[in-house]
């Protein structure tokens, strides 16, 4: 039976995860491979898990560590005998505890990999030995100040399981259920913070970090919105139900189209920017979720009354498209040529 990992292999393990990154490759081949000696024994999961939310630690070693760690948790959790490479049920349990701590992440890449290692374990432990998964993922999404890495990286869990749970209806409804008032909620406030900042972020050139953050973040939380209407509910052109969440969702995502397209006049110029860049990105995945959710719940969709004014939307962008080359004082001429 192999030793569990002790302290000061803890230690080692830290101190080789920085010689691993070394530029002389004896000193990163001799780290490599005392880390991967200690792959399969028991707590190594749990170490680098523990070196990941250490904030002291360097970033580069903990990054290293959040890899690592989305390994062996890859390699060894779905092990049912317990073995030199399985991870006991008590280490799980503590692992399944220690993740939830981890989606707190104010770097981005670390964020992923956690991200990465949440999903895989909720996809074998939710719901039977992990039935609190939502309600853990729902308190980091619902705490900290909007302008914080909080939300955005609770987020990533919940969009990377959520793909892997479509094709079982009867556990996605139930978690349609649980999430889908925190994510609109979330996504209704990055809204208005959107249309509230934009105007000035176009217009100034330097970078709008977190405007940017809160239009990253507003993509990510709509791309969750778009899997739990589409996947959350029987399609109404088969059961010719009533969608709710169409209903109630579809108009106010409208109007955020409607005000997206509205921060840059036509005829108007902006210097070029990230920001713009994202905004580009971030109209045209709405445009997308709502032609998605039409498809899907068109009986809903028309029901709501935001079928004639999407098409509305995108028939005036058309027209001033076809003008755009015209330039802004000959952009009403170019229009009524263009719609000929």
């Amino acid at each position: 039976m192999t030793q569990p990992i002790s302290q000061q292999d803890y230690n080692i393990l830290l101190s080789c995860l920085l010689n691993a990154l070394n530029q002389n490759p004896e000193v990163q081949k001799q780290a490599e491979a005392y880390i991967q000696s200690l792959d399969g024994r028991p707590g190594f999961s749990s170490a680098l898990a523990e070196i990941v939310s250490n904030r002291d630690a360097d970033h580069s070693a903990r990054y290293l560590a959040s890899v690592h760690l989305k390994n062996s948790i890859h390699r060894n959790w779905k092990k049912k005998r317990i073995s030199h490479a399985a991870i006991s049920p008590e280490e799980k349990a503590h692992l399944r505890a220690k993740l939830s701590q981890l989606i707190p992440q104010d770097d981005n890449q670390i964020a992923v990999q956690v991200a990465l290692v949440y999903a895989k374990v909720a996809r074998f432990d939710y719901p039977s030995d992990w039935p609190g998964l939502f309600n853990d993922l729902m308190a980091n999404l619902g705490s900290g100040n909007p302008l914080s890495g909080v939300p955005h990286s609770a987020s990533r869990p919940q969009r990377t399981f959520i793909k892997r749970l479509v094709a079982d209806q009867a556990n996605f409804a139930q978690v349609t259920e649980l999430l889908f008032g925190h994510v609109w909620g979330q996504w209704c406030t990055d809204t208005q913070l959107l249309l509230s900042g934009l105007p000035a972020g176009l217009e100034s050139a330097a970078p709008a970090q977190p405007l940017m953050q809160i239009c990253e973040r507003w993509m990510l939380l709509l791309k969750i919105l778009r899997r739990l209407i589409l996947h959350g509910f029987p399609s109404d052109a088969r059961t010719l139900a009533p969608v709710a969440a169409v209903h109630s969702c579809c108009p106010h995502m409208v109007a955020a189209l409607q005000g997206l397209f509205g921060v840059r006049p036509p005829g108007r110029a902006f210097p070029r920017s990230h920001l713009h860049a994202m905004l580009d990105r971030a109209t045209l995945k709405l445009l997308k979720t709502l032609a998605q959710v039409l498809e899907v719940h068109p009986w809903s969709f028309h029901g709501a009354g935001v079928l004639l004014p999407t098409m509305e939307i995108c028939a005036t962008q058309l027209v001033e498209a076809a003008a755009g080359p015209a330039g802004g004082g000959g952009s009403r001429s170019g229009s009524g040529s263009g719609s000929g």
